[in-house]
């Protein structure tokens, strides 16, 4: 969704829905409602009421419309990463669930990892597979993983292992110890490194962090980061800034628009530019290149206003501020709202 902030945001404006719209306006009340972000689930006694509340939930905004899901030939409904039934006597049944187009894809065993991180993905996958299974679904679940660890190179010996290693890394008390963190090199010298702690009296955990790319070995110190788009709309100027405040000009009529971006400029400039080009309705630029130059070849000129903080919140401030000071024709939302407030 482009921000750190649209994962928030939504759950905000969801919860405001139904505590507007679901706890108090739906009639007869539901049983139960559950959501995590934009999936939710409920309760009905058939698909036709089914159908008949999301006709209504569909009609209490404009913008915001459901989806209908209902359960498959075996009575099992998917929701996240596990499928629910309801049984007879009303307890709830459910197992792991796996999308099909997921590639079955993890840390493989032959990867240059510690043997430490390839044990913990082992034993998460089990211990995930375990959370999301109702005892009778337990050994299905058990398969589908070990399939899936398979396919990534590990053998039943690597999961034998990594089993045992969570029962003993279990019944170790943690106290307070010293963080040593050195690149990781391989298993031997990790243990060469934790015997030598251990024969001086030092107790420590030993961290490998991650090692610097190739990239940020040769880039000099202060030197901005190289653009590696093959056709820059920026023209590679001030284009890698990242938590920048931009300002895009039509140069065909000279209406301008004013935008923030946490990622790379450029990456945010190539969107306006492709949607300009698509007419797409959901864009400013598409839309103002549909109104007002539709046969036209987009010509946009894209410059960096200022740079902020890391800090999402002032990066929005800083954009109201400059929207409400230079006042841009292009902007469809009013997102100089509250200025007045901040001043």
């Amino acid at each position: 969704m482009g921000s750190r902030l649209s994962g928030t945001i939504a759950i905000i404006v969801m919860d405001r829905f139904e505590q507007r719209h679901i706890y108090r306006n739906i009639s007869p009340p539901l049983p139960v409602f559950v959501r995590y972000v934009d999936d939710s689930g409920t309760a009905v006694d058939t698909p036709a009421e089914a159908q008949s509340l999301l006709t209504k939930l569909n009609g209490k905004h404009p913008t915001i419309k459901f989806e209908l899901e209902l359960p498959d030939k075996d009575g099992f409904l998917p929701i996240l990463d596990i499928r629910l039934k309801i049984l007879p006597d009303g307890k709830v049944a459910h197992k792991l669930y796996v999308k099909e187009a997921n590639k079955g894809i993890t840390l493989h065993a032959d990867s240059h990892h510690p043997t430490a991180v390839k044990m913990a993905v082992i034993n998460n996958e089990y211990k995930r597979a375990q959370d999301n299974s109702t005892p009778e679904f337990a050994e299905e679940a058990r398969r589908l993983i070990s399939d899936k660890l398979a396919g990534n190179g590990y053998s039943a010996e690597h999961i034998i292992k990594a089993r045992a290693r969570r029962r003993n890394t279990s019944k170790q008390t943690k106290g307070k110890q010293l963080v040593f963190r050195i690149p990781y090199i391989s298993d031997k010298v990790n243990g060469q490194v934790r015997q030598a702690l251990k024969k001086n009296g030092i107790t420590a955990r030993l961290v490998n962090p991650r090692p610097p790319t190739i990239q940020e070995l040769t880039k000099k110190k202060g030197e901005p980061e190289k653009c590696r788009m093959r056709e820059c709309p920026m023209f590679r100027k001030k284009c890698t800034c990242r938590f920048a405040v931009y300002e895009a000009t039509c140069h065909l009529c000279h209406e301008r628009y004013v935008g923030s971006t946490g990622r790379q400029v450029h990456t945010r400039a190539q969107e306006h530019t492709n949607a300009a080009k698509s007419h797409d309705k959901k864009s400013a630029f598409g839309v103002h290149y549909a109104r007002e130059h539709p046969n036209a070849t987009p010509e946009i000129m894209y410059e960096v206003a200022q740079l902020t903080e890391r800090d999402e919140l002032r990066l929005r401030i800083r954009e109201a501020y400059a929207i409400r000071d230079k006042k841009p024709t292009i902007n469809r939302r009013k997102e100089d709202m509250g200025t007045g407030f901040l001043a």
